[in-house]
C-alpha cells in the first residue's frame, strides 16, 4: 500500500513538472511594437560608421557631415524596458571613429568588426556582409557586440 501511494505521488508530480513545462515562457524583452529604428550611415571621407535612434541626427550626418544613408540596421528600444540594455556610443575625435558596445538582451546578433587600416567600427546583423566585410575589404571580425531586433 505504501508503495501504490508513492507512485501516484510520483505520477502527479511529473504530471505537474509536464504541466509547467508546457506553460509559455515569460518573455525575454519588452513588447517589441515600442522600439524605434536604428538608422545606419556611412562617412567615405573619414571611412567611419554611424548609428543613432535619433531621426533628426540621421538626417543632419547624411545631409550636412558627409554621411551616406545606409537604412535601418535594426530596431532598438528608444528606453530602458524590462530585459533589456543599454546601447553606448562613443567617439573618438583621434580616429574619426564612433564605438557602439552592449550586453546581450536577445534578438539577433549584432557583428563587430575593425579596420585598422580605415580607423573604422563597423556593425552589421549580416553574415554575408561581415564576412565579406573580413574576406574582401580589410575588416577583423571583433565579435559580437550585443543583440538586437532585426528590421
Amino acid at each position: 500500500m505504501k508503495f501504490f501511494a508513492l507512485a501516484i505521488s510520483t505520477l502527479a508530480l511529473a504530471t505537474s513538472f509536464v504541466e509547467a513545462s508546457l506553460a509559455p515562457p515569460p518573455p525575454a524583452c519588452a513588447d517589441p511594437r515600442t522600439v524605434t529604428p536604428l538608422y545606419r550611415a556611412y562617412n567615405y571621407r573619414v571611412t567611419d560608421h554611424f548609428y543613432t535612434a535619433n531621426g533628426t541626427e540621421f538626417t543632419n550626418a547624411v545631409e550636412k557631415l558627409g554621411y551616406t544613408n545606409e537604412g535601418i540596421a535594426g530596431w532598438v528600444f528608444p528606453y530602458e524596458q524590462r530585459g533589456t540594455v543599454p546601447l553606448y556610443r562613443l567617439y573618438s575625435s583621434n580616429a574619426s571613429d564612433h564605438f557602439y558596445t552592449t550586453a546581450s538582451c536577445g534578438g539577433l546578433a549584432l557583428w563587430r568588426l575593425f579596420s585598422a587600416n580605415a580607423s573604422d567600427h563597423f556593425y552589421t546583423m549580416s553574415v554575408v556582409e561581415r564576412d565579406r566585410a573580413t574576406v574582401s575589404l580589410g575588416y577583423t571580425f571583433e565579435g559580437n557586440a550585443g543583440f538586437i531586433l532585426p528590421f
